[in-house]
This record gives C-alpha cells, structure tokens and sequence, in this order.
C-alpha cells in the first residue's frame, strides 16, 4: 500500500460494511465527549495532547480514555486519563464504552481510533460532542482536513490538530505536553458553540439508537 493510500484509509475511508444497528445504553460517566483519529503510531501522542486539553477546565473531573487502533498498547493511565482498550470485534465497541464509563469517575470522555477503521467505529466518531482529526506529515494536512469536512456533524466542536514532532512530541508523551498543542486542541474543543446537540457522555451513545 502507497503512503497516501495508507493515510486516506487511516482518515477518510473506513471498511466497507454495513454498521450494526440497535439501541445504545448511555454510560454513566458525564462530561464533554471526544472522538479523535489519528495514525496508529500517532494515537498515543493525539490522545495524551487531547486528553491534556479536555482536563484543562476547573472541575472537569478525571478523564477515561477508550482506544482502539494503536500501534503499541496504551498504558493503564495516559495524561491522568484511566485508559480502556475496546475489543477488536468493533460491533463490541459501544457495549465496552457503557461498560468502561459505568465504572469511571465523572469527567471527560475520549474515543481515541487509529489507523484504518472499520465502519462501525463512525458512529462512535459522529455521536461525541467533538471530532478531532490529528495529523504529523504535511502529506497528511490536505487529507485529514478533508476527512473532517466529510465527518463532522452539523453540533461538534473540533478540527484538525497538527501533532507536535521530535522533541515536543517526545515531551508530550512523557507526560509534558507541550504548551502549544495543548492550547490548539483547547480551542478546537470549544470551536463550535453548544446548541442543542450531544452534550455528554450520558448522551454520547444515545445518538447512535
């Protein structure tokens, strides 16, 4: 697979297949919700800059983040997040998100997918309050860009967020993110104005039904 097959699969074109349809159970965590889609071996980063920026808020609580797609297994807490992989089986993802967030502690609410994506998981990306879709190479920008405007939903906050490379990347996984992303992904998340739409984790999956 070329370079930019692999990146308009990893943003732009899930597997074909038709989505499970089925009701959603909503899970009891509560806070802003935030799909992001990045690269495989981008997750991590994309994820801790994300998760770094919805905590950024005076009693936002403590962040979950559910993930699917990384090139390397996430630790058990990135960024002060508790981490949740969902199953490979993507029909299971919305049952291990009730699931995780049943247990979790109120606050903010992260769906992190990487890599190519079945079809399954668009509809997780198009229920959270906020899509983000995070990029590193300049022959991504075009095409992340691209998937946003193909994914957003009319109430989602978000965009697209370039990712930090070298050294300030490898800082921000060592649990410093740096100063600038962090203050991008901020305003990405508070983009849009509320109206209406989903505002919550509670009401994250309730869109899917």
């Amino acid at each position: 697979m070329s370079v930019l097959a692999r990146v308009v699969s990893t943003f732009v074109a899930p597997a074909e297949g038709p989505a499970p349809a089925g009701p959603a159970v909503a899970p009891a965590a509560a806070g802003q919700s935030v799909a992001v889609v990045a690269a495989g071996e981008q997750l991590a980063l994309a994820a801790r800059i994300v998760v770094a920026a919805s905590m950024h808020t005076p009693g936002a609580g403590t962040a979950l983040l559910c993930w699917w797609g990384a090139a390397q297994p996430l630790p058990p807490r990135l960024g002060g997040a508790a981490t949740a992989q969902l199953p490979d089986d993507p029909r299971l993802a919305r049952e291990a998100v009730t699931s995780a967030c049943s247990v979790a502690p109120p606050g903010p609410l992260i769906v992190a997918i990487g890599g190519p994506r079945p079809a399954e998981f668009d509809e997780l990306i198009a229920g959270a309050d906020a899509l983000i879709i995070a990029w590193s190479r300049e022959c991504e920008q075009q095409i992340a860009e691209l998937a946003y405007a193909r994914g957003v939903q009319p109430e989602q906050a978000g965009g697209v967020l370039r990712l930090p490379t070298g050294l300030q990347a490898r800082a921000a996984l060592s649990g410093i993110p740096g100063a600038a992303a962090t203050r991008d992904a901020r305003a990405l998340l508070q983009r849009v104005p509320r109206c209406g739409g989903v505002h919550n984790a509670h009401e994250m999956l309730h869109a899917l039904a």
